[in-house]
This record gives structure tokens, C-alpha cells and sequence, in this order.
């Protein structure tokens, strides 16, 4: 027997979406680094919007308490050390591009945990359906769709919402985009999206140069 035709989409990932603690090439960040990606547009601790890889070295990140860091993702947050962060809600952002793409067509998936309330997620100031994240040692997922939240043809956000509620202490948090998809409709032409890094080695040294580009077939 012969079954009936099926068709098979497979959109691209969305380039400028990265993981917290991670550099543009979506490797780790060194402690103390400012994530590139993420701002903090809500700050009750300093008067700074940047968004610092804390300190894996000590508690409660170091004995496990929080999820351990990864190659994957790494902690975020208004201090190198959150020991003595202020109370109240902080607004992590991150912004992506959809420019030349069709919004409708968006399916993001990642998790997030926080320190110590993950209040909501919204996108492009609007509140998700998506469930709050409860607990540092542990993972909440969370689903964008095109076709449920006001994305645009440009640029879009996505804020995270953290309260630190019981004192004055740690806060903290980690997101993974496990995936991001959106359709490249046709008719774009060929662009390189990350440029590959120079690089100085030693003789007889592996080295591996690395570019994304994007663009309609073929």
C-alpha cells in the first residue's frame, strides 16, 4: 500500500535568540562577563541595566543548590554576587529580529528557573500564558507561538519576570532557548549572520572557524 503525501516544513532557527550567559558565538561567558543578550530594564538592586554571569565559584551557586551551569547556559543577574541584592521585581529583556520573516510562523521553546520567584513571561509588554517558575533547582518550561502572541515583522521582546520576595538576597536568572524556529519566506537574499572570529595559534594547534549565513533557496 501507498500512503498519501505528506509534506515536511523545517524552518530555521531564529539567529539573534541566544541562551543567558552566553557570547555570540553561543559559547559560555566568563564569571563577571555582561551578557551581551540580555538587559535588565527593571533594577531595584543598582542603577545599571546590564546583566552580569555570577559568580559560579560560591554559594548557592557552586554546591548545587541552584541548577549548575552548563555549556549550555549559565546564571544572570544585577550583581557578580547576589548575596545582598535588594527585594522587589527585576525585568530581565532580551530582542530579537524578525524583520524579512513571517511572525506568524514563530515557535520558540526553552526554560527558565529563577531566584527566588519567576513571575511571568511577556512578549512585546503582554503577559504569556505561560506558568510562573517556582524554584532555582528546578526547570519550567515555556512555549512562544506566532500564532498566540503579538509578535511583528521587526524587532520583538521578550521579558522575564523575577521577584526576589523573602529578603535582602540572592536573585538570580537562567534561560535556555532549546528551540526557535521561523519561516524565511522567498526571496531573501544571502546574508552572513555571524562572521567568524580572527584567531593567533600556536603550530600544529586545531582551529575551527565558524560562520552562519541565511537566506532563501538555493
Amino acid at each position: 500500500m501507498t500512503s498519501t503525501a505528506a509534506s515536511l516544513l523545517v524552518y530555521e532557527p531564529i539567529p539573534d535568540l541566544f541562551s543567558t550567559g552566553l557570547d555570540s558565538n553561543r559559547a559560555p561567558l566568563a564569571d563577571g562577563a555582561i551578557d551581551p543578550h540580555y538587559t535588565l530594564i527593571q533594577n531595584p538592586d543598582v542603577e545599571s541595566t546590564e546583566a552580569i554571569v555570577e559568580d559560579t565559584t560560591v554559594f548557592p551557586i557552586s554546591d548545587g543548590t541552584w541548577l549548575p551551569v552548563s555549556a549550555t547556559s549559565k546564571w544572570i543577574g544585577p550583581r557578580f554576587n547576589t548575596a545582598e541584592s535588594a527585594v522587589g521585581v527585576y525585568i530581565y529583556r532580551t530582542t530579537f529580529d524578525l524583520t524579512g520573516r513571517d511572525p506568524s510562523t514563530v515557535i520558540i521553546e526553552g526554560r527558565w528557573s529563577t531566584d527566588n520567584a519567576g513571575n511571568e513571561i511577556r512578549v512585546n509588554g503582554v503577559a504569556t500564558a505561560n506558568p510562573p517558575n517556582t524554584g532555582f533547582n528546578l526547570w519550567t518550561p515555556f512555549t512562544i507561538l506566532g500564532t498566540e502572541v503579538n509578535l511583528v515583522a521587526g524587532v520583538n521582546t521578550i521579558d522575564f519576570v523575577v521577584e526576589n520576595v523573602a529578603a535582602i538576597g540572592y536573585t538570580g536568572l537562567r534561560v535556555e532557548i532549546l528551540h526557535s524556529n521561523v519561516n524565511l519566506p522567498a526571496g531573501v537574499a544571502p546574508a552572513i549572520l555571524t562572521h567568524p572570529l580572527s584567531q593567533i595559534v600556536a603550530e600544529g594547534s586545531t582551529v575551527t572557524l565558524v560562520a552562519n549565513a541565511s537566506g532563501s533557496a538555493p
